[in-house]
């Protein structure tokens, strides 16, 4: 067994050894720790690694300043000669490893560019699906006055309401539902057309109203009643 107080990493790198090592804590501060292993260098992470016997791929980052002594139990020729070469080598490894994380940080910024175009490609279409369904429904007729009172008609609940959504979403279907001028129900989410608190009880009154219908309790049953008001 070999002691080493004044480290010479070229000396102990790839050997089993116990060492004391200076370790990062969780709240960030440092903590002496006794550990049996290895000492390596990562060409990957361009930095010197302490792998506790037993682990596979998990281990420590340390600087050489973080080993404040060793034992050399066992000596170990092909991993010594081995790390050593990477640990000489490692002004290229560190040269990598700059490249590697501005290609990472590169890709995540293109990535991040994809994504902002394609939400901003989703929220376009789904913007411009909204003002086509909004003309095609002041097509039919008495949009305006419709607006009027269905605006009228949430504001006498005395509850919260989005008037944007309702403009946009509810008033041309309910015209398009007068005029029924809508193929299938099913081509909107089942849940408009629900009375429960899950689904959507003001509006539900709204159609009951204007299709002088009364509609049941379910949001599947509703469905179905309103593509055979449609089809009469």
């Amino acid at each position: 067994m070999t002691t080493l107080t004044k480290i010479n990493i070229e000396e102990v790198i790839g050997h089993f050894v116990e060492a004391e090592l200076s370790l990062v804590n969780y709240w960030g501060g440092k903590v002496n720790q006794k550990m049996t292993g290895r000492i390596i260098f990562s060409e990957y992470n361009a930095s010197l690694f302490f792998m506790p016997k037993g682990s596979k791929n998990k281990g420590y980052t340390i600087d050489e300043d973080d080993i404040l002594y060793v034992n050399i139990i066992r000596k170990d020729k092909t991993k010594h000669e081995y790390y050593v070469n990477a640990y000489n080598q490692r002004e290229k490894a560190e040269l990598k490893l700059e490249d590697r994380l501005e290609e990472e940080q590169r890709q995540r910024e293109e990535n991040a560019r994809l994504r902002k175009e394609e939400f901003e490609r989703v929220q376009r279409e789904k913007e411009e699906a909204k003002q086509r369904e909004i003309e095609s429904a002041k097509q039919l007729g008495g949009y305006e006055e419709l607006e009027n009172e269905v605006i009228a008609f949430y504001e006498s609940t005395g509850e919260f309401y989005n008037e944007n959504t309702v403009k946009t979403i509810f008033l041309p279907i309910l015209n398009k539902l007068i005029h029924k001028s809508i193929t299938n129900v099913n081509d909107y989410p089942k849940h408009y057309f629900g009375k429960n608190k899950n689904g959507n009880p003001r509006f539900c009154k709204l159609i009951e109203k204007y299709l002088e219908i009364k509609l049941p309790s379910t949001q599947k049953a509703s469905v179905e009643m309103l593509n055979e008001y449609l089809m009469s």
